[in-house]
C-alpha cells in the first residue's frame, strides 16, 4: 500500500495492492519505478475530476494499450466529466485497436460495489474548484471506503470538513487523509493573496482536522502535507 505521490495542486496516486486511486501526472512513472506488475492493477477510483487526480489517466491507458493488455479495466468515478472525456477520447483515438475493455461506472453515495476480492463504497463529499480568482463551484467528489485482502482502507479525496468524511474513516485500517492546508502553505498562500483561510476551509482539510478526523481510524497517513 503506497502514497505514490502527493503535493497539492500538482498530483495525487495511492496504490491499494489491485486498486489505484487517482491517477495525477507522474502515475505512469511512479508504477514504472516501483517494478509494479500492471497485469494485477483491475480498478481505477477516481475521487474528482481536477487535473492533479486524473492527469496522468491517458497515458496510464496508452502504456497499457501499448503492453497489449488483455484484461478489462474498471474505472469509477462520482459523475467527473473530465473522466468521461479523457476515456471518450483516448477511445476515439485508438478504436479496434484497444485491446482490452475499459468499464466506466458512475458511482451513486454509499452504494456498495463488489468487485471479486475487492469492495468499494464510495462517500460523496463536498468540493470545488479554487484557483487565483477565488472559489469555483460545487463539483462531484467522493472519499471511498476500500476492502482489500482483509484489510479496510479510507481514502477521503479533496473536501472539507463535513459528516460524510467521518462516516467514512470511521473504523477503517487506515486512512489517507487530505490535509492541505498547512501552516506553510497558510503562510505562504496569504502573503500571495491575502486572507483566504474562510474560502480555503470550504474545500480543503486543515491538517488539525485531518488530526482529528485520522483519530477516528486504527491508523492513518495525512497526505498533501
Amino acid at each position: 500500500m503506497n502514497v505514490l505521490y502527493s503535493k497539492a495542486g500538482v498530483a495525487t496516486q495511492i496504490l491499494l495492492d489491485t486498486v489505484l486511486v487517482d491517477v495525477g501526472d507522474g502515475t505512469l512513472r511512479d508504477l514504472l519505478k516501483m517494478d509494479y506488475d500492471f497485469e494485477s492493477l483491475d480498478i481505477i477510483l477516481i475521487t474528482h475530476g481536477h487535473y492533479d487526480h486524473v492527469g496522468g489517466l491517458h497515458s496510464l491507458l496508452g502504456y497499457l494499450r501499448m503492453m497489449g493488455r488483455k484484461k478489462p479495466l474498471k474505472i469509477l468515478h462520482p459523475g467527473a466529466c473530465e473522466v468521461k472525456t479523457i476515456v471518450k477520447g483516448f477511445e476515439n483515438c485508438y478504436k479496434d485497436t484497444i485491446p482490452f475493455k475499459i468499464e466506466v461506472i458512475t458511482v451513486e453515495d454509499r452504494n456498495t460495489y463488489q468487485f471479486n476480492n475487492v469492495t468499494v463504497q464510495p462517500f460523496f463529499v463536498i468540493h470545488a474548484g479554487s484557483t487565483a480568482q477565488g472559489i469555483m463551484s460545487r463539483i462531484p467528489a467522493a472519499g471511498y471506503r476500500i476492502s482489500v485482502r482483509d484489510k479496510v482502507f479510507a481514502v477521503t479525496g479533496d473536501s472539507c470538513w463535513c459528516e460524510s468524511l467521518q462516516e467514512l474513516v470511521s473504523g477503517v485500517d487506515m486512512a489517507f487523509i487530505e490535509a492541505t492546508w498547512t501552516q506553510e502553505r497558510k503562510q505562504k498562500l496569504t502573503e500571495k493573496y491575502g486572507d483566504i483561510e474562510k474560502d480555503m476551509l470550504t474545500v480543503h482539510l486543515s491538517e488539525e482536522q485531518a488530526h482529528k478526523l485520522g483519530k477516528l481510524a486504527k491508523t492513518y497517513v495525512l497526505i498533501h502535507t
